[in-house]
């Protein structure tokens, strides 16, 4: 299969500002040819063509990356589970207040 990713000038509908291709290492295994840090608030869109067994298909996807973000207030290095004290965390707001945010935390429990 053929694919790339591509940073838009705009939203969904807008033209291709830079084009990062990449190449198959292993079965299913794609890796860029090209390095690029994502760049927060843009939107990126994946094609995938050529695919193996349907080479008329195609397949087409965005991604709006949310902006930056920082912690206002200082953040507990560690809590018990189920305790009163429950984590807290303040954070800078988004510059895009339509759009509803989700937080992913990971925990590691000892």
């Amino acid at each position: 299969a053929c694919v790339q990713v591509n940073l838009l000038s705009g939203g969904v509908e807008s033209s291709i500002e830079q084009e990062f291709p990449y190449e198959m290492n292993e079965d299913g295994v794609y890796t860029p040819l090209v390095f690029h840090k994502v760049i927060p608030n843009r939107t990126y869109q994946l094609t995938i063509s050529n695919i193996p067994g349907d080479i008329d298909a195609s397949i087409v996807g965005y991604t709006a990356v949310p902006d930056t973000f920082s912690t206002l207030s200082q953040v507990q290095d560690s809590v018990v589970y189920q305790s009163e004290n429950q984590i807290e965390i303040d954070i800078t707001p988004s510059e895009n207040s339509e759009r509803q945010s989700y937080f992913v935390f990971t925990t590691i429990s000892q």
